[in-house]
């Protein structure tokens, strides 16, 4: 099943002087498959040190970091009891956080707040991997992982709507990002 993401970037006319110029990054699918035992991709450690080495201004992250596969009943980390909205489906989406933080260390540091800021959005994979409401465990387990590193300018539509977080926007120089997490309020009717 494809889910679309939504990540919108204006790059507003500029001269094109060497003096001008810098760089973002944007990536998307650094989860693993459902044989890792981690929830992201093996290689991603190795991918984080090459873009650290290209030292850009930014990186966007459009969603998918983790595997989202750990409510499919063939993955390892399916809930004996089904129960998917639980305190352990929020703590094995935690779990699956801090290893992409850690993985993601060369470009950013998130225990000291130092580095190259990584800006996230959600994608399927962070809400399970189908097409359905938010669960609202792993909506958590996100919010606590990343909302601290991204503007907090979404939309707020009172306690139960509050996207701060989670939908985004950022002008960096002469380009503006807009994310939006689709799976916040999703209705799959």
């Amino acid at each position: 099943m494809f889910a679309a993401i939504t990540l919108i970037v204006v790059a507003a006319a500029n001269s094109a002087s060497a003096q001008n110029s810098w760089s973002f990054v944007m990536l998307g699918d650094t989860r693993g498959d459902n044989d890792t035992s981690t929830g992201i991709n093996s290689n991603l450690n190795t991918l984080a040190q090459k873009i650290a080495s290209l030292n850009p201004q930014l990186v966007i992250m459009v969603g998918d970091l983790c595997n989202g596969d750990a409510l499919n009943t063939n993955s390892p980390w399916y809930p004996a009891d089904g129960n998917f909205t639980n305190a352990a489906m929020k703590a094995t989406y935690a779990g699956f956080f801090a290893t992409w933080k850690a993985a993601m260390q060369p470009i950013f540091n998130y225990s000291t707040g130092t580095g190259i800021p990584i800006y996230t959005v959600r994608d399927n994979h962070e809400n399970e991997d189908g097409e359905h409401a938010p669960i609202e465990v792993l909506k958590q387990a996100y919010q606590e992982a990343f909302s601290a590193y991204v503007p907090t300018n979404g939309p707020n539509n009172g306690p139960t709507d509050d996207e701060r977080g989670f939908s985004w926007s950022l002008t960096h120089k002469n380009v503006t990002f807009v994310a939006a997490d689709q799976y916040f309020n999703f209705d799959p009717t």
